[in-house]
């Protein structure tokens, strides 16, 4: 995977992002 758009990595790094955060939610 290249990082060759900035909207491309955005939506990955925002999905990504998302789920950290879903994780972290639910352990705490």
């Amino acid at each position: 995977m290249e990082p060759s758009t900035t909207t491309n990595g955005d939506s990955f790094i925002m999905s990504l992002h998302a789920t950290w955060v879903r994780r972290a939610v639910q352990s705490n």
